[in-house]
């Protein structure tokens, strides 16, 4: 019986993972983290699909659970981070194709 408890947990826990992937280099927070909605602009993008970095990171936190999230970035390209720096608070995977994450602060 405890073996069966301790396995519906894990797979609860499994179901609450994300992945998220990334269609703008520009910076932008989320309008409501806690949400599950990505939505700088109008919600109109499909779900999983977050416009900037920091959203789909903002996101991969309200999902609280021992599942690891994971955030994919589309392209090559450079993602500035011109509000600061992001905050990580559960574990994800950070994925991508020669993508460059450049927290230098620029004005």
């Amino acid at each position: 019986m405890l073996a069966f408890v301790v396995l519906a947990m894990t797979v609860s826990h499994m179901a609450d993972a994300g992945t998220f992937t990334v269609t703008s280099t520009n910076d932008g927070a989320d309008a409501d983290p806690d949400d599950g909605v990505c939505d700088i602009a109008p919600p109109t993008s499909p779900t999983g699909v977050c416009s900037t970095l920091r959203v789909a990171i903002q996101q991969s936190n309200a999902l609280d659970g021992l599942a690891m999230n994971q955030i994919e970035l589309v392209g090559t390209a450079v993602y500035k981070l011109e509000l600061g720096a992001l905050e990580i608070s559960e574990s994800l995977v950070l994925k991508g194709n020669g993508a460059v994450i450049d927290a230098q602060m620029h004005n």
